[in-house]
């Protein structure tokens, strides 16, 4: 009997120490399945806040060039502003007088001449205007006064002599009038005449 006793105690106890082995077991492969999705969520968390970090990136660059472009186009804005403003402050009324040539040559006996005259004005443009012509002469006097607004203080003046004609007028003599010359104080001289001419062309240039 006490045999008997003896053998059923040691099967208990070694269930019971097959029990705690087994709970200990399960308590490990528990605790290793609960840190596995403690790094999944981790990852998951990590990877998640990395694609927001990317796209807040993004979005700070973007803004930051938006507002680059932005004060770029401002100041460009602002440069034309001060040119057209100084542009306007150099503009000034001048009275341009064409009064005479002579010595022009004329391939025969005698040429219709007049002259166009070139200025810079507003925008930066070339503008012309330009006398009547004077009928059978190589020596005219046009006398022709023209009130322009000037607005290139180192922009030349221009005088072309042309004849004229019927169909297509023939250029003749031409005279070239640097800004500095005129710009200041103003001009009344001859200019001589270029591009195979000897003569002269009178003019007064005046504010």
């Amino acid at each position: 009997a006490t045999s008997l006793g003896g053998s059923a105690l040691a099967v208990r106890q070694d269930a019971n120490t097959h029990s705690s082995v087994d709970e200990e077991e399960n308590r490990g492969e528990s605790k290793v399945a609960e840190e596995a999705v403690g790094k999944a969520q981790s990852y998951t968390k990590t990877s998640t806040d990395t694609k927001r970090s990317t796209k807040l990136m993004a979005n700070g660059e973007k803004e930051e060039w938006s507002t680059k472009l932005a004060m770029h186009k401002r100041l460009e804005d602002a440069e034309l502003k001060e040119q057209e403003e100084a542009s306007k402050k150099m503009c000034k009324h001048v009275h341009i007088a064409v009064h005479k040539a002579g010595g022009l040559l004329a391939q025969d006996s005698s040429i219709d001449p007049y002259v166009k005259v070139t200025y810079r004005g507003q925008e930066n443009k070339d503008l012309t205007f330009q006398t009547k012509y004077e009928a059978h002469t190589t020596n005219p006097t046009w006398n022709h006064t023209e009130t322009v607004l000037l607005c290139n203080a180192m922009a030349p003046m221009r005088f072309a002599i042309y004849d004229k004609n019927w169909v297509t007028d023939t250029f003749v003599a031409q005279a070239e009038l640097a800004g500095r010359e005129f710009w200041m104080d103003g001009f009344s001289d001859s200019l001589l005449l270029e591009d195979g001419s000897n003569g002269m062309l009178h003019v007064t240039i005046r504010p």
